[in-house]
């Protein structure tokens, strides 16, 4: 009677099983990164996912230009029905659908401290200016 329970239970932890993750890298590195504007972390990031499909990824850093990919994550052979029955549910083995991204941020334009007093002198400019007179009929 313990033989045949036992061998159910092994079976049973040996059921298949699929690990599905993205990938984000980022350089310079430590970027924070949201996924579908869910922040997830700061790369490198790994975060698990269940359903395959198009992801919006931005990655933004203090001092970089933020970036957004979009990333299209489309399933493998062995997950594609019915093969997905088999890996998923009765083979006992592991299966690994890694979808990796690296995003490369560019530096930030810096405002040069000319272009902030030509800025300055711009608003002030505007603000002496008399007010525009009212339209008839508005």
């Amino acid at each position: 009677m313990r033989l045949p329970l036992l061998i159910l239970l092994t079976l049973l932890s040996c059921v298949g099983c699929v690990e599905r993750q993205i990938r984000v890298k980022s350089e310079p590195s430590n970027a924070e990164v949201l996924i579908n504007d869910q922040w997830v972390g700061r790369t490198p990031v790994q975060v698990p996912f269940h359903y395959y499909g198009v992801r919006e990824i931005l990655v933004r850093s203090p001092g970089y230009q933020s970036q957004v990919k979009e990333l299209s994550i489309t399933p493998p052979w062995w997950q594609i029905f019915p093969i997905d029955f088999f890996t998923d549910v009765l083979l006992p083995l592991r299966f690994t659908d890694v979808h990796e991204i690296t995003i490369k941020l560019r530096p930030a334009p810096s405002l040069d401290p000319g272009g902030l007093e030509e800025l300055r002198d711009r608003a002030e400019s505007l603000r002496e200016q008399p007010a525009s007179p009212e339209i008839p009929g508005s």
